[in-house]
């Protein structure tokens, strides 16, 4: 009999990762070791931690390896048996024991050879102290999930709301996921705004709309550009049919539902569409790494309006959020409107046959302009005179505070020396880590290449974890250390730049272009307020 055992920690409807670590388990005994549906016996846990084996199926799958009935255990990763070293070599005693041949298919180890039961030893000592691939599980558990067509949790897309489904598996367990569910009201929000979008082809015109006509969000804001779009590309609404599947097969996308599935009903459900970058920013991801599959939801949008917007959306590409590009509005990108929080834009006024120099132009509230004057109807403000103003209250305040640009100084000193102290902390820490990392290659070594007894195997599994769990302490110091130190450096690279920027305000600030001058403004103002009378000016930091 062959034997597949997975644990999770606790459930958390997020995944279905036991359910998927038997499956992968099941294809793989089926696969390479021409095992049929009654030759697999599966042994879960589900609520238990590794850090010990008292746990109901593990013990009753001990009791059958004892009783010899069972010839291949089958995991998902060897963490899944135990996170503790001494347990697991244990275990991994009983099985030769009694001839059970042992397979981990995530680290490919097969015990049925000499060097394959080394390698289990010696990576048993990291498993239990390193962090879990999170990254291939969560990959693992989208190709799975993506067979489904399942919702996988998180907030529900604007037009539906998330609801559970219980139901009983192939080996009568109890199991639950989600599914989309429409909401009437939301749904028709969604398919007036795909329908203005076909007809005015343009998100920032739709937005528009949106603000004139009271369209607003689940939590009643108004709708960003960057939401609308998000919303117009996401294929969740679109009905799943024939047409979209060549779309969409066109396009590279994986697709995991046969054709036969895309039957004009459902809506379509689609992982791995973004990512994040290191500022934490969700970009979207080319086609080619889309795993789509035919949903269980109603689709809201028909497959021709929702390929129609997602080629208006490719044509539009670069005029989806509009650029500063006034070559003389000083304050653009930095003044708001105190009412309602909507930039202000700078706007001509229509002059004929006067130089760009010379043009008159005005600072209007985006709000204002976009719900024509519905939701805000701030007086408009000359930019002309608003920059030239500006100009000169900020020179005489830097002018009249000398001394507050020399604090800078101090400031900067201080927080260098705070630099060099970190810096001989992690030289020292980096030293014992060496040592650390020599004591536990010398012990790896010995035990890959001797033949030992159980008990003296345990020795040196236990010392190997000593050195192991302070190595962790001393990584963990030296990591935030560094963070420390990061924080510091950032801190001072704004101090520098505050004062530099500080610095050519009465001096070489003309001959800056006006872009240029933004740069400069940024680094020192936060936001400009216009409340219709008077402007009230926010520095960083104040």
């Amino acid at each position: 009999m062959i034997a597949i055992y997975s644990r999770k920690s606790k459930y958390t409807g997020k995944g279905e990762s036991v359910e998927n670590q038997i499956q992968l388990c099941r294809e793989y005994a089926i696969k390479h070791l021409g095992a049929v549906e009654s030759d697999i016996a599966v042994y879960e846990d589900e609520g238990f931690s590794g850090g010990n084996i008292k746990r109901p199926e593990f013990q009753k799958l001990l009791q059958d390896i004892g009783h010899k009935k069972i010839s291949t255990l089958i995991c998902y990763r060897l963490d899944r048996i135990s996170r503790n070293v001494a347990d697991f070599s244990g275990i991994l005693e009983l099985l030769i024991q009694n001839n059970v041949d042992f397979v981990s298919i995530r680290e490919s180890f097969d015990t049925s050879t000499p060097m394959g039961k080394a390698m289990v030893y010696i990576s048993s000592v990291f498993a239990q102290l390193e962090r879990e691939t999170i990254a291939e599980r969560i990959r693992d558990n989208m190709y799975e999930l993506a067979k489904t067509g399942r919702w996988l949790g998180g907030a529900a897309p604007l037009g539906f709301e998330s609801k559970q489904i219980n139901f009983t598996d192939e080996d009568g367990k109890n199991r639950r996921y989600n599914i989309l569910s429409t909401l009437q009201e939301e749904k028709t929000v969604v398919q007036t705004l795909f329908k203005e979008f076909l007809k005015l082809g343009s998100i920032s015109k739709v937005q528009k709309f949106a603000y004139t006509h009271g369209l607003k969000s689940r939590n009643g804001k108004d709708f960003h550009i960057n939401c609308l779009k998000t919303l117009l590309a996401n294929p969740v609404y679109c009905v799943a049919d024939k047409n979209v599947y060549k779309y969409l097969s066109d396009k590279g996308v994986e697709i995991f539902s046969p054709k036969s599935e895309f039957k004009g009903k459902y809506g379509l459900s689609c992982y791995n569409k973004t990512s994040k970058d290191n500022k934490k920013i969700t970009r979207p991801k080319d086609y080619s790494e889309w795993i789509i599959a035919v949903a269980k939801h109603e689709g809201i949008v028909s497959s021709n309006d929702w390929i129609k917007a997602q080629n208006i959306i490719a044509n539009n590409k670069d005029k989806a959020i509009r650029q500063v590009r006034n070559p003389k509005a000083l304050l653009s990108g930095l003044l708001f409107c105190k009412h309602c929080g909507s930039h202000l834009r700078p706007k001509y006024h229509n002059s004929k046959g006067t130089s760009d120099d010379d043009r008159i132009f005005y600072y209007i509230c985006e709000m204002k302009e976009r719900s024509k004057k519905t939701r805000c109807d701030v007086d408009n403000i000359s930019g002309n005179y608003l920059d030239k103003l500006f100009l000169e209250q900020l020179r005489q305040m830097t002018a009249e505070n000398f001394d507050f640009a020399q604090a800078f100084d101090v400031s900067a000193n201080g927080i260098s020396s705070s630099v060099s102290e970190i810096d001989a902390l992690i030289d020292g820490l980096n030293e014992k880590l060496q040592e650390t990392d020599k004591a536990i290659a010398a012990l790896v070594a010995n035990l890959a290449q001797g033949s030992y007894e159980k008990s003296v195997v345990d020795a040196i599994m236990e010392q190997a974890n000593v050195l192991t769990v302070k190595k962790k302490e001393v990584e963990k110091e030296i990591a935030d250390l560094k963070a420390q130190q990061v924080n510091s450096e950032e801190i001072m690279k704004s101090v520098i730049s505050v004062k530099d920027a500080l610095s050519v305000i009465n001096s070489a600030f003309d001959s800056l272009t006006v872009f240029q001058q933004r740069e400069r403004l940024k680094i020192i103002i936060d936001k400009i307020l216009w409340d219709g009378e008077n402007i009230d000016i926010l520095l960083r930091g104040v």
